[in-house]
């Protein structure tokens, strides 16, 4: 075997699979004042690490009034996670918390109800 492909097959190994270290959040959410999407404006919800700009995910906003849940895959460890629910001009409009325990290879659910911001 050359020496490039014997180098890239190592590093491959030693990297292992790409759900190593990881788990999965099964997280949902609602408004506290009970509003359904299209009632309060919002078109997605946005999942971020607390203090970082980029979004972890972004969701169409489910039309009811229920919870609506989506599979964020996280590595291991604890997150604190914002979650918003924007105008479709990306407004916060909703917001709320969520400080969850991932653990390798274990599906855990979080619910987040979400107070009415603003747009501040």
């Amino acid at each position: 075997m050359p020496r490039a492909l014997l180098f890239v097959a190592l590093v491959f190994l030693a990297c292992g699979d790409d759900l190593e270290g990881q788990g999965t959040l099964l997280l949902s959410w609602s408004f506290l004042d009970g509003r359904s999407c299209a009632d309060s404006g919002v078109e997605q919800i946005m999942v971020r690490e607390q203090g970082e700009a980029d979004a972890l995910m972004q969701s169409f906003c489910s039309s009811g009034h229920g919870n609506k849940q989506v599979k964020l895959t996280l590595e291991a460890g604890e997150h604190m996670l914002e979650i918003q629910g924007v105008s479709a001009q990306t407004t916060a409009l909703y917001s709320g918390r969520l400080t969850v325990q991932i653990e390798v290879g274990v599906e855990t659910s979080g619910s987040v109800p979400m107070a009415f911001v603003g747009g501040r």
